[in-house]
């Protein structure tokens, strides 16, 4: 079945090949750009002169909720804050702006996203072997967060591990992966195409994942080298979107 031509007569079921998928925790399992905006909410009524650093708080403060997350979930955490600053700010800045920002995540406020859902689908199932969380640093929140959301699935396939996604895809004999940069299988292809044979690999839909063709058109970063994975019966990469579980309240 080609990943962008799903068969809904055929969902999922145990007759699957034996699976570890890797998911990488921001974007892809939770929008953490969200919490970066309302921390900086917070940090603006005690100080408006924020303003002057990340003029465009005002116009993300004048969206709904729902809106809120399709405006920003396709950044980096970096890429964010510098569009927060009218990309003006220093981008070694944006970096410790991210730090400061992300924290407290305060995750249950943040939106469902369908991989998440996805993803206690795929716990259901026997087939998945190993399902492992990626990220730099996992924080006690978000170990906590992980624990509470999965628990009532007395689950001891799921992992949380602190690392880089190219490190993650190719040391954790990963067969399907949920990630958010086009650059990581990139590089890894670059260096070793064999370090990606059988996978899947779904990149989250964003900004660093699209350039501007000599029309000014937007296209998607590396395709011809995913189509040639392919073909070439390597590996099987695509784009989708960063879908949430709306709250309703766009």
């Amino acid at each position: 079945m080609q990943f962008n031509m799903p068969d809904f007569l055929h969902p999922l079921g145990d007759d699957n090949r034996d699976e570890v998928i890797l998911i990488e925790f921001h974007r892809v399992l939770k929008n953490t750009n969200m919490a970066i905006l309302r921390n900086l909410y917070y940090a603006i009524i005690d100080n408006f002169d924020l303003t002057k650093v990340f003029p465009n708080a005002v116009t993300y403060m004048k969206l709904g909720l729902d809106a809120k997350y399709d405006a920003t979930v396709l950044f980096t955490g970096e890429d964010f804050i510098y569009n927060l600053s009218g990309e003006k700010l220093n981008r070694d800045f944006c970096s410790d702006y991210v730090r400061l920002l992300r924290d407290p995540l305060l995750i249950p406020s943040l939106h469902v996203t369908r991989v998440e859902s996805m993803l206690r689908e795929f716990l259901k199932h026997e087939f998945v072997k190993k399902v492992y969380i990626v990220a730099n640093k996992f924080t006690n929140e978000m170990e906590q967060f992980m624990r509470e959301t999965f628990q009532s699935l007395l689950d001891s396939r799921l992992f949380c591990v602190e690392g880089d996604i190219q490190s993650a895809l190719t040391d954790l004999d990963v067969t399907t992966a949920f990630i958010s940069d086009s650059e990581d299988v990139h590089q890894i292809a670059t260096k070793n195409r064999e370090a990606l044979k059988d996978k899947m690999i779904l990149v989250m839909d964003g900004y660093h994942n699209v350039y501007l063709d000599d029309k000014k058109d937007l296209q998607y970063k590396y395709m011809e080298e995913f189509v040639k994975l392919g073909e070439d019966k390597i590996a099987n990469v695509g784009y989708i979107y960063p879908h949430c579980i709306s709250k309703g309240l766009g």
